[in-house]
């Protein structure tokens, strides 16, 4: 083995904790699994080894572990593959804001008050399908500001992001507000979620394509489509649980917010609503 002079070691710069390790990547991934990778000496020549905590009997397979909480994109960035059924694996959500929201003082006031930012990246999970600070931006920007504002003053900014954290109650001149925010919440879901089927429907005469590649973007797109249904029936059950606990028919509540929006609408110009 060749030794460096004192002065190419010198040279050095150990700026990369990692290093290419020739068939060490090729070992399945299992989190269930611990090992330890290093080097060891044998016959004061180094080599890199592989170890497990009980070892790996004659003629089993050795497994390597890659990261247990590691999402797909992670694993297929960072290694080339994807696991089937990752509990890790999250669905990013950014929400879109009108012109509207990013005008008013007061709503960007509170954003800031509760640390927030209009252009957060929302990560959706199997375990944390509606993570509570997507909720918290999403009624801020819904709210209306006569709303909004005497909430701020009634709870102060202490406890605004826990109060925005929470279920809206019925209030006037929006006794609905929390049905629209879930509502919108969900049209944003359902939008993701088309476009990650939307290239899956090819036509019947196209060729599929074979391979690892093509394996591993399906993983990564169920794995993905597996966390909207989780986010779409914590959405559905949301919006159960609310009209049960105020004694409002979702339909009802629906078709009243119908007919007040078409009654506005015919007496005055419609109004710049958010699009998310």
């Amino acid at each position: 083995m060749e030794v460096l002079t004192p002065a190419e070691e010198a040279a050095i710069l150990h700026d990369c904790p990692g290093v290419l390790c020739p068939l060490l990547d090729m070992t399945n991934h299992d989190p269930g699994t611990c090992v330890q990778a290093g080097l060891l000496l044998r016959e004061e020549t180094p080599h890199l080894g592989l170890a497990g905590p009980a070892g790996t009997e004659a003629g089993k397979e050795v497994f390597n572990n890659y990261g247990q909480v590691r999402t797909n994109l992670q694993l297929l960035l960072g290694f080339g593959f994807c696991v089937a059924d990752n509990p890790a694996d999250t669905v990013p959500l950014k929400l879109g804001t009108s012109p509207a929201v990013r005008a008013s003082k007061l709503k960007l006031q509170a954003l800031a008050e509760i640390g927030l930012q209009l252009d957060e990246l929302h990560e959706l999970s199997r375990t944390e399908p509606l993570p509570a600070r997507l909720l918290a931006s999403l009624r801020v920007m819904l709210l209306e500001e006569v709303s909004l504002s005497a909430m701020m003053e009634a709870v102060g900014s202490g406890r605004l992001l826990a109060t925005l954290q929470e279920p809206l109650p019925p209030m006037e001149p929006e006794p609905h507000c929390e049905l629209e925010v879930l509502d919108a919440l969900k049209q944003q879901l359902l939008q993701k979620r088309a476009a990650i089927i939307s290239p899956l429907e090819r036509p019947a005469t196209a060729k599929p394509v074979a391979g690892n590649n093509e394996r591993n973007a399906a993983l990564y797109r169920q794995g993905q489509l597996e966390v909207l249904a989780a986010a779409l029936q914590a959405v559905d059950g949301a919006q159960r649980t609310w009209c049960e606990r105020h004694g409002v028919d979702l339909d009802e509540g629906e078709e009243e917010e119908d007919l007040e929006e078409d009654e506005e609408q015919e007496e005055k110009p419609p109004a710049k609503k958010m699009r998310l």
